[in-house]
């Protein structure tokens, strides 16, 4: 079992007798530190009578070799020290800056186990894709496609011309043969899909009985609609933690960890952040912000005005810049920080997020913009979230 707790990461086995075969009654609890060990045994003194192993050469670096029985009897006393509500704030709290590591794989685990709920919602989010192509409402598709990253290249070509074929039979020829067509590929892979689908667009746009008021007569209608999807393409890479960070993002650090540490893992360097949460459950809005005063004025708004804001299925909460000048992606992100902690603070951005219940869970990603100017990087950023989801960041004020 994998166990974690506040005192560390714990992989339990097994342990093997002298002739190879498995000691049923005796277990190894394997950890990644040794800190994580000692922190068990300075816990639970019994434990400290046994040698902490190391074995270079294994998966896990260091062991304790203990009876089943204490370890039963140690996960009962853990389950019953517990008395609190958030295991990741009680394992900070815990274990203050010496474990700023083991705090932030904590975020990291969790985020890749959301990943389950999450593709759950996808496979729900593609098949009403499907539904509305064979339903034959090609022109509500467009706010779905642009939310999911389930539709390639071709794919996407396909809704965009159906959207554009105003003549009825004619787009439901088209629902048709995409709905032949979806049966016939189900098992292909994505290139040869595209192949054949992109195939399938251009035999549709140069057949004669389809000129006229359909595709080719609305070149500029799609056009805008290519340029529309091509940025809505880019901003999928923003739909899960992975994404946002093979998109050039660093940290993912908690605020609450940022916040205990002022910043000091931030670049000292000009650049582009965002504020992200790992899911996209709807979150309770606080009726008071717990946000520091700029200018001597409280930052609490209306629960209503947080609603009007808030942007159903997205995880970026907010965009934000740091630079060019004095202003680095540390020292910005520090005075955010304060101001989330009740100080006073010369940034005021993004403050709602002071508004949101657990907002110290919300995580902190960075980039570095060395060769372009931090307000355009911003400025794009903000653009194709907009193209996306048809409003700015939720605690984004304004351009």
């Amino acid at each position: 079992m994998w166990i974690f707790t506040r005192y560390g990461f714990y992989s339990i086995a097994c342990a093997s007798k002298p002739d190879g075969s498995l000691d049923s009654q005796s277990l190894m609890v394997r950890a990644r530190c040794i800190a994580h060990l000692r922190s068990l045994q300075k816990r639970f003194p019994g434990l400290a009578v046994g040698e902490i192993l190391e074995l270079t050469n294994r998966d896990y670096r260091y062991r304790l070799i203990i009876p089943k029985a204490s370890w039963t009897e140690i996960v009962g006393q853990l389950a019953q020290e517990q008395e609190w509500s958030n295991f990741k704030d009680e394992a900070a709290k815990y274990q203050g800056k010496s474990g700023r590591g083991y705090v932030r794989a904590l975020h990291d685990v969790w985020a890749v186990m959301n990943r389950l709920q999450e593709d759950g919602d996808r496979q729900k989010r593609n098949r009403e894709i499907e539904q509305h192509l064979l339903e034959d409402k090609i022109v509500k598709m467009e706010p779905i496609l642009a939310g999911t990253g389930y539709w390639g290249r071709a794919e996407a070509e396909f809704g965009n011309a159906a959207m554009h074929v105003k003549d009825p039979k004619k787009r439901k020829q088209m629902v048709r043969r995409y709905e032949k067509l979806a049966v016939q590929l189900k098992d292909r892979s994505r290139k040869e899909r595209e192949q054949i689908l992109l195939e399938e667009i251009r035999k549709w746009k140069t057949t004669p009985e389809n000129s006229g008021e359909d595709i080719l007569r609305a070149a500029n209608k799609t056009q805008e609609a290519a340029a529309s999807l091509r940025k809505a393409s880019s901003l999928i890479k923003f739909n899960t933690i992975d994404e946002i960070r093979q998109s050039g993002f660093d940290g993912f650090v908690p605020i609450s960890s940022l916040q205990i540490s002022k910043c000091r893992e931030v670049p000292e360097q000009p650049g582009v952040y965002l504020v992200v949460r790992p899911n996209t459950a709807r979150p309770d809005f606080l009726g008071e912000s717990i946000g520091g005063h700029f200018k001597g004025k409280d930052p609490t708004v209306a629960v209503s005005e947080l609603q009007r804001k808030w942007v159903e299925d997205a995880l970026v909460l907010n965009i934000g810049k740091a630079g060019p000048g004095k202003a680095t992606l540390r020292s910005r992100l520090n005075s955010y920080m304060r101001s989330g902690q009740g100080k006073r603070s010369g940034h005021s951005g993004g403050r709602y997020i002071w508004q949101l219940a657990h907002s110290d869970n919300l995580l902190v990603c960075w980039k570095v913009t060395p060769n372009d100017v931090p307000i355009k990087v911003e400025k794009v950023l903000i653009e194709k979230f907009e193209t996306v989801y048809g409003k700015l960041p939720f605690a984004n004020l304004n351009h």
